[in-house]
Order: structure tokens, then sequence, then C-alpha cells
């Protein structure tokens, strides 16, 4: 376990809400499928679906992906760029900080300080997965 791993709490709507498309690009918002390799079948020639799949002891992740894409670019798999600039709503799409439960005191500090200067009002806690179930 890391113990200075840092994840972030959100939910698809206010994902969808904090990011935003531009005028050259659209963005297309997925969940991701969590899939056994070894019974699912799939196409690797749609690289869209392939970037849509992860092996299934992922699963716990949940995860959701966002997609760039320009909007009527019928060029077919010429890629002309890499990466973008997309503008994000940080206070809208972290909704909680969670830290490692081995995660020292410091770091959950320093944590809260980095988000109080850059005015991110979501709380910074210590995970409690390690906590005894009563």
């Amino acid at each position: 376990m890391n113990e200075y791993g840092i994840a972030i709490k959100t939910t698809f709507k206010k994902f969808k809400e904090a990011i935003k498309s531009n005028e050259k690009s659209q963005i297309m918002f997925c969940k991701i499928s969590y899939i056994d390799y070894k019974k699912h079948t799939y196409s690797r020639k749609n690289l869209l679906n392939v970037s849509l799949l992860k092996r299934k002891s992922f699963s716990h992740e949940n995860e959701l992906r966002a997609i760039m894409y320009r909007a009527g670019n019928n060029k077919r798999h010429e890629v002309t760029e890499f990466g973008a600039e997309v503008s994000v709503n940080i206070n809208v799409l972290i909704g909680k900080i969670y830290l490692s439960p081995t995660a020292p005191d410091w770091v959950v500090d320093l944590l809260k300080e980095i988000c109080c200067k850059y005015d991110i009002s979501a709380d910074v806690v210590k995970s409690d997965l390690l906590n005894k179930i009563d």
C-alpha cells in the first residue's frame, strides 16, 4: 500500500459539469467496462472500444473517462496534435479527497494547506479502510 496515495471522490454528474467543451472540440463522457479478457471478445480495430475496457480486477475503481474529439473531423486515424488544454472547475469536480490510511499526519496537513492556498473547498480525510469494523 502506498502511504502517499490520494484519491478523489466525484460523481458522473459532477464530472460532466466540471469539464467543459470548447468551440473546437467535443467531449464524450464514458464509464469504463471491466471485463475478463479470456472470456470477452472485442475488436481491436475500434480504438474507442479498446480505450473503454479494463481488466475486471480494477472494477473497484468505477472509472469514468472523458474523451475529447474534434467535432466534424472526418479525417480518420490522423493525429495532428497530442494533448489538449481543458477547462475544469475543480470545486465542482472534487467532492472529497481521500488519503491513504497509512499517510503520515504531515501529509494530511500539507494537502489541507495546498487546498486552502488554491481555494479548493473539498474535505481532506484519511481513508478509514484499515479501521476495525464494529
